[in-house]
C-alpha cells in the first residue's frame, strides 16, 4: 500500500506519524546497549539465536547492523567510493513524485547529509574515527 500509492491515506498518516517517533528511535540508535530485551513485534534477535546460538537482546542486534553497514562502507572507501558515488536513479531527483507539486523531487544532499551524520561518518561518507574505535573496527 505504501508503494503502490504513495499519496494515499494510509501512508500520508504513517508519513505523519513517523516524526514523532523520532526521538525515541534516535535515543535508541544512540544508546542501542541500553535495549537489553527482545520486542516482540521484532522476532530478528531470536532468529539469530537460533541461527548461530548466540545470546543477541535487541540493542546487540542493532549495534551488529551498524558495525556491518560502517565496515562495508570502510571497505567500499579503500576502494574509491565516496559521497559522490551515492546516488538515486534520476526519476527520483529530477522528477516530481508529484507532477502539481515541484517540491516532491527527493532532496538528496540534504539526505545524504543527515544520513552521514546519522552514521557517524564524514561529509564525503567516510567512516569517522571515532566511530570505527566505538565499533571496535580499528
Amino acid at each position: 500500500m505504501l508503494i503502490t500509492r504513495p499519496n494515499g491515506a494510509i501512508t500520508t498518516t504513517i508519513n505523519k506519524a513517523v516524526p514523532y517517533i523520532g526521538g525515541v528511535l534516535r535515543a535508541i540508535n544512540k544508546y542501542p546497549l541500553a535495549v537489553q530485551m527482545h520486542l516482540p513485534i521484532l522476532p530478528h534477535t531470536r532468529a539469530f539465536e537460533l541461527a548461530t546460538g548466540m545470546k543477541m537482546k535487541m540493542g546487540d542486534f542493532i549495534r551488529c547492523g551498524e558495525r556491518g553497514y560502517t565496515l562495508d562502507r570502510q571497505i567500499s572507501v579503500r576502494f574509491g567510493v565516496s559521497a559522490k558515488d551515492d546516488a538515486l536513479p534520476k526519476r527520483l531527483t529530477d522528477v516530481p513524485q508529484d507532477p502539481a507539486d515541484p517540491s516532491t523531487k527527493v532532496p538528496l544532499d540534504e539526505m545524504k547529509r543527515t544520513y552521514y551524520r546519522a552514521r557517524g561518518w564524514t561529509q564525503d561518507g567516510r567512516p569517522k574515527v571515532s566511530t570505527l574505535k566505538k565499533l571496535k573496527i580499528i
